[in-house]
């Protein structure tokens, strides 16, 4: 029983793991939630600039126009439904998304806390893209072997992972819940119709975020296609 005690007490094992491993995880979990979503932009651009991939680029574009969708978004809500106005929550400047000066007025690239949800409408278009980035490449991912297969369903697998965390996050204190459900609607909506807009804008290679080999048909290129026969007179 004395060894239960030690480990419950305040110097016991499970506070310390609590104190030192799940503590220091949690609020960086959260610090990344809160970095969302000037974080993603300013990562994307930097990639973008060291690897010269084209994906990186068109999904930085991708990220502007997301910020236009929800300035549109909050614009309509805003003038359409005067009680669709954002609540400061409890926690104040601490819910607010995006970088942060050393003093209390917050300056970001968005610079915007109005309704709804700007890191859920977020959360849902990049959620949306991604996926449909993958299932783009899902008959790439199946031609090349089983190993490769099963990591489209580990992408879908993740993303639903991440965004359940992600609006688990913002409910603590943050956002209410309606607002989140409509904002992370409005955000996969827009996700799914940016994807084919800078699709057919870019082509396929706008989106390879993983430098895969993609198939075409030489038919429907117009191609000519050339089939190699034995030599019936020299036998080769």
């Amino acid at each position: 029983m004395s060894n239960s005690k030690d480990l419950v007490k305040s110097d016991g094992f499970f506070a310390k793991y609590q104190r030192y491993v799940l503590d220091p995880l949690m609020a960086s979990a959260v610090e990344i939630s809160r970095l969302f979503p000037d974080s993603i932009l300013f990562g994307s651009l930097i990639l973008y600039v060291i690897t010269q991939n084209l994906s990186y680029g068109i999904f930085s574009v991708f990220l502007l126009e997301t910020a236009l969708l929800h300035k549109i978004a909050s614009f309509l809500f805003t003038n359409v439904s005067p009680a669709a106005k954002r609540v400061e929550p409890a926690s104040g400047i601490a819910c607010r998304p995006g970088f942060r000066m050393p003093r209390l007025e917050v300056e970001r690239v968005f610079m915007s806390d109005t309704y709804p949800s700007i890191s859920m409408v977020f959360m849902g278009a990049i959620a949306s893209y991604m996926a449909s980035a993958a299932m783009t490449f899902s008959e790439t991912l199946k031609d090349m072997g089983p190993d490769w297969q099963s990591r489209g369903r580990f992408c879908y697998i993740a993303i639903i992972l991440l965004t359940v965390v992600f609006t688990v996050i913002r409910l603590m204190g943050c956002d209410s819940t309606s607002e989140l459900l409509l904002a992370l609607f409005i955000g996969i909506i827009g996700g799914i119709f940016f994807f084919m807009a800078n699709y057919n804008l870019f082509g396929i290679e706008g989106i390879n975020f993983l430098g895969l080999p993609y198939l075409q048909t030489k038919t429907e290129t117009g191609n000519p296609l050339y089939v190699c026969v034995p030599n019936s007179a020299s036998g080769n």
